[in-house]
């Protein structure tokens, strides 16, 4: 066991873990915004491409992406045509959002991408 004195952030597994997904988001973010694609934005579009449809709670926690800014965020993605929202027809109170015809072929399209980039990466 190290002591107090010898610690170093640099070396400590946690700090490492968060600044390589700093650099991947970096990365990946570079590439996206020149498909007009923000890293919320995708993550949003990954976890609706992965489960359909979501209430806001859900998403929210499954994007990462705070309730406050994902309210923003998705009305910005309705306006492009890339979502739709609807409230449930069991309970008026919830919103469910779900990808448009638009938003599945952007998903495919960044999918396949990231499919690539993962796979390149993992050779690496």
């Amino acid at each position: 066991m190290q002591a107090e004195d010898d610690f170093n952030l640099t070396r400590f597994l946690p700090y490492l873990i968060g600044r390589i997904g700093i650099y991947l988001n970096a990365v990946i973010g570079v590439e996206l915004q020149a498909q007009g694609i923000t890293l919320p934005m995708w993550r949003v579009i990954g976890v609706l491409w992965q489960r359909k449809k979501c209430s806001m709670g859900e998403l929210s926690d499954a994007a990462a992406v705070a309730l406050t800014a994902l309210s923003r965020l998705v009305a910005s993605m309705e306006r492009e045509g890339i979502v739709e929202r609807r409230r449930s027809p069991k309970d008026a109170r919830i919103v469910m959002v779900t990808l448009t015809r638009r938003g599945r072929t952007i998903a495919r399209r960044l999918i396949r991408r990231r499919l690539r980039w993962n796979a390149a990466c993992s050779r690496s």
